[in-house]
């Protein structure tokens, strides 16, 4: 059984009461889509991010949270409503993305699910809160000077009003006080919850999106959430190359194809609900284009794979390092490089992570976006002015680079 309810913004009904915050009387409620699955579950699409919940027995669980507190907490009531109940008892996480995690704090004493590599992700982040704060201003401030130009009386502009109201509501969030939540429990791949009625398995499929993706698969109903894995059909949310353990995925979907009780429904983190027939064009589609991925000239991986058997002492001495300018046999990719940087940082590697860049630069020394890695690896490190350095010979390489433009409007105090 499947309901879908879309709530137009034109016909948005004012719900202040039950909603609003007393900060903002005036906002108007944030439109947002329910399509129920079943009895048992139903998925919140809003803005552009969707947040599935799951009624059990025992209780509700909630996956992923969507863009901020504010969002979420107004998602939190139409879950309540929708099954007419209040009785939180997990919240699982696929990754720890900002568009998927920022809502956590609603719900601060039900415990939180994910991957053992969240909690380094989530804490060795700085640059990434930094570019989520300037991404909602730079949101709100287009958003804000595309509506000077239209009809005020145009159903177009009242949506617009309705939008720049979520977005004056997340940028809000940042300055509230509230931080990202540690998961309570952890896995390293597989974990099983048995709620009575219904059983989640939820599975490490490798690294792709992030070091830390996750799947949740409900038997029960048919039903895998798949977080950022999944775009479509034909289409994953991360560039297959040498540092994506696209095997891995591969290997973890198919065996969740091949389960006795099956997939129906496919849910991704974001954009429409998918079926069986997709998973499997997808399963294939990755294992095609990954087929075409020259993994043994891969610089990254080749240094990726020293650093974690042997050591970034190792990786200096005995990787192939090419002279300036010069790239040799292999392929100096700058992506993979930049993959390979974020890795490091995020498991709080920082050192190993300006090493690394600092080196790729060498083969690549024309690469804003090597330059962008290395800003955000120097502001992880709290070394703002050698993070300035970087981004300032980033914007020299690419004029119009937005990301080191804003961060430095950030580090200078600008914005």
């Amino acid at each position: 059984m499947k309901r879908s309810l879309a709530l137009v913004p034109g016909l948005l009904v004012l719900a202040l009461a039950a909603f609003g915050r007393p900060d903002a009387p005036d906002v108007p409620d944030i439109p947002y889509t329910v399509t129920r699955l079943s009895k048992r579950v139903v998925v919140l699409d809003c803005q552009d991010v969707n947040v599935t919940a799951i009624a059990a027995k025992s209780g509700l669980i909630v996956i992923d949270t969507n863009r901020s507190p504010a969002v979420m907490q107004r998602l939190r009531r139409v879950i309540e409503e929708e099954f007419g109940r209040k009785d939180f008892i997990y919240l699982v996480n696929t990754h720890g993305d900002p568009d998927h995690s920022s809502g956590n704090p609603v719900f601060p004493s039900v415990p939180l699910i994910a991957h053992r590599d969240y909690a380094a992700f989530i804490t060795h982040g700085k640059a990434l809160a930094l570019r989520n704060r300037w991404s909602r201003r730079s949101r709100l401030e287009d958003a804000q000077a595309k509506l000077t130009g239209m009809n005020p009386q145009s159903p177009k502009a009242e949506s617009l009003r309705v939008r720049i109201a979520t977005l004056e509501l997340m940028s809000a969030d940042l300055h509230d006080g509230r931080s990202a939540r540690v998961p309570t429990v952890t896995f390293k791949d597989s974990l099983h919850l048995d709620l009575g009625d219904l059983t989640l398995e939820l599975r490490f499929c490798g690294e792709a999106h992030t070091n830390h993706d996750l799947v949740v698969y409900v038997p029960e109903e048919k039903l895998l959430l798949a977080g950022d894995l999944i775009c479509s059909p034909w289409s994953p949310c991360f560039s297959i190359n040498a540092m994506a353990d696209v095997p891995r995925l591969v290997r973890e979907l198919e065996r969740l194809l091949q389960q006795e009780a099956g997939i129906e429904t496919v849910v991704p983190g974001h954009g429409k609900v998918l079926t069986r027939a997709d998973l499997s064009t997808f399963c294939r589609t990755l294992a095609e284009r990954y087929g075409e991925v020259r993994i043994e000239s891969s610089a990254a991986r080749i240094v990726s794979q020293t650093i974690e058997s042997e050591g970034m002492q190792a990786a200096l001495q005995r990787c192939p390092w090419p002279a300036r300018g010069g790239q040799g046999t292999l392929d100096w990719s700058v992506w993979e490089f930049g993959t390979l940087g974020v890795r490091l940082m995020r498991r709080g590697k920082v050192d190993e992570a300006i090493g690394v860049l600092q080196l790729a630069i060498r083969a690549q020394p024309q690469s804003a976006y090597l330059y962008d890695c290395l800003g955000d690896a120097c502001l992880e490190n709290d070394d703002r002015a050698a993070a300035a350095v970087a981004y300032e010979r980033s914007l020299v390489l690419m004029p119009d680079g937005r990301h080191a433009e804003e961060m430095l409007k950030t580090l200078r105090g600008e914005k």
